[in-house]
């Protein structure tokens, strides 16, 4: 597991969000891109299902497909979960902790700092999603990196 805590203004990590929903254990999940400039200019792009905590849950689930956030504190997982027929498999995954929306002119708009925990204690890994495929809005729509 790694975790970020980008204390200062202006750094953090800059995300489209894609979808929000709450599951059926309480857990809001959802999907985010991320993108980064090579040297020739060009644009890579990464796709990641995110989990978001308890503190910034609400917040998350007023998220709407498009919405850029920038997020402050997070933890990448890669946890490893037994099977049925007993094999292993693994599932990444982002759990993001505080996040600001962004607005039209990528300023941050509302915050959700999240109260400082007194150990360091990680949450449990959740468990997969067997698929989260885009609706068919979603995937007719272009990335706003595509050109």
């Amino acid at each position: 597991m790694f975790y970020f805590d980008c204390e200062k203004p202006n750094n953090g990590t800059y995300a489209t969000v894609w979808s929000v929903e709450q599951n059926d254990k309480g857990f809001v999940k959802g999907r985010i891109s991320t993108s980064e400039k090579n040297k020739e200019g060009e644009y890579s792009n990464s796709n990641w299902f995110v989990t978001f905590g308890k503190n910034c849950s609400e917040k998350a689930l007023a998220l709407q497909p498009k919405d850029r956030i920038v997020i402050k504190k997070f933890a990448i997982k890669n946890p490893s979960f037994k099977k049925e027929d007993g094999t292993y498999v693994n599932y990444l995954n982002v759990d993001i902790y505080h996040f600001s929306v962004l607005d039209e002119d990528g300023n941050a708009q509302t915050s959700t700092e999240a109260p400082k925990a007194k150990g360091t204690k990680f949450p449990k890994p959740t468990p997969p999603i067997e698929t989260m495929k885009p609706t068919e809005e979603e995937a007719d729509t272009k990335l706003p990196f595509d050109l």
